[in-house]
């Protein structure tokens, strides 16, 4: 069962990095700084959205701990936020050299 929570956790990851980057990128390699303030947004909520997402199902559906969910999903969250914020680094640097 732990396994089957840190794969769901792991995917809901992967899925709000994937998400956020794809929200935030294009502004990003554009340089239009309106579009890059946007993107940011959006990308925040689309991160939320399926955050909470993944956080009512593995609660309400799935039935499992509301203190396990709690500490997975936050953790989903900010290994999603280090990987968006590291790719969009590593574009803002491609794109100065």
């Amino acid at each position: 069962m732990i396994g089957l929570q840190v794969l769901y956790y792991f995917g809901s990851a992967v899925l709000m990095a994937a998400a956020g980057s794809a929200l935030l990128l294009p502004p990003l390699r554009s340089g239009a700084a309106e579009r890059m303030y946007t993107g940011l947004i959006l990308a925040f909520a689309a991160k939320m959205i399926i955050g909470v997402a993944a956080m009512v199902l593995a609660w309400k559906v799935l039935h499992w701990s509301p203190r396990g969910v709690t500490i997975g999903m936050v953790t989903a969250y900010l290994a999603a936020l280090a990987a968006t914020t590291t790719a969009a680094l590593v574009t803002i640097q491609r794109g100065r050299s």
